[in-house]
């Protein structure tokens, strides 16, 4: 009889936790997904949150970060991402803005947050079983569709450094654990990689009073000052040429690979940002032959990639 009693209980358990959707990540994507679901209709979802709010991986990087892209946003902002915030948001333009999208679309109640995804397995086809491990303890999910819209940015990558750990050798960090560059003041520091976060950290610590900074720049590199690319960006909003959402911005990106006007859509993109790149070859650090967008999608038979 206890036994059977304890069987009921479950089973209940997991009536409680059945729901049709599971988004797990409540970043860009996950609000997206979710936001998208409500507008559809669908109600019967949950969002799941690690952290203790929406877009929590973004409280846990460095000070000095930046989007590079102009007036990021997503569908459905009312028009937040151009009017409301500044073209290149920082951090805490990023949170404020993904805390007020999902305030917008009225995700509130659909949302588990500090809720952690430990294990998924699909039981048979139209059911998943998720593992939750939540502030009051693990807990069991049960939906018929699952959404994993979680960063690879979550985990990075540090390959292995003879050395390293040894005792008295250099600090050696990854930069998803550097916050700014005060701790660095009056130290010589070498910023391994050129992309945006090796440049705003390379930055951040020539600011801060780093007696000297150098950036390890591995082929050639395409630097595009961000104020120049905000200025052609504000010009060609008032020319009519950039919309502030950003699904029409891009309306090349709905091209695929191979179809007509693919390389060249990639070719005038690449033209575009190739006008206003910096020289840098006084430094050391050469121009591409091609454009990040051609890169991409080509085949380089000098480089093998």
């Amino acid at each position: 009889q206890i036994a059977s009693f304890l069987n009921i209980i479950t089973h209940l358990q997991n009536m409680l936790n059945r729901v049709e959707v599971v988004v797990v990540g409540a970043g860009w994507t996950g609000l997206a997904t979710a936001a998208a679901l409500r507008a559809f209709g669908v109600r019967d979802f949950i969002l799941l949150e690690s952290g203790g709010a929406p877009g929590a991986f973004w409280s846990e990087t460095y000070d000095r970060i930046r989007l590079h892209t102009a007036w990021h946003g997503m569908p459905c902002d009312g028009g937040e991402a151009y009017f409301d915030f500044p073209m290149f948001k920082g951090r805490d333009d990023v949170l404020c803005y993904l805390k007020r999208y999902h305030t917008r679309h009225e995700l509130q109640q659909h949302s588990r947050f500090q809720h952690r995804l430990v294990h998924a397995e699909q039981v048979r086809e139209g059911l998943w079983r998720l593992d939750v491990d939540t502030p009051e303890g693990p807990c069991q999910y049960e939906c018929r569709h699952l959404a994993l819209c979680v960063s690879k940015l979550r985990h990075p990558y540090e390959p292995p450094l003879f050395g390293r750990h040894a005792h008295g050798a250099p600090l050696c960090i990854h930069s998803s654990q550097f916050r700014n560059g005060a701790e660095f003041q009056g130290r010589r520091v070498l910023v391994v990689g050129s992309g945006n976060s090796a440049c705003e950290i390379a930055l951040d610590l020539a600011e801060c009073g780093a007696a000297a900074v150098s950036l390890l720049v591995c082929g050639p590199r395409q630097i595009v000052p961000l104020a120049e690319f905000g200025r052609l960006m504000h010009l060609a909003r008032l020319e009519g040429t950039a919309a502030c959402v950003e699904e029409t911005v891009f309306g090349d990106w709905q091209l695929r690979y191979g179809e007509p006007g693919f390389a060249e859509a990639c070719g005038r993109r690449s033209s575009l940002m190739r006008s206003i790149a910096q020289d840098t070859s006084a430094v050391g650090i050469k121009a591409p032959l091609m454009g990040f967008g051609e890169v991409s999608v080509s085949w380089n038979p000098d480089s093998g990639s």
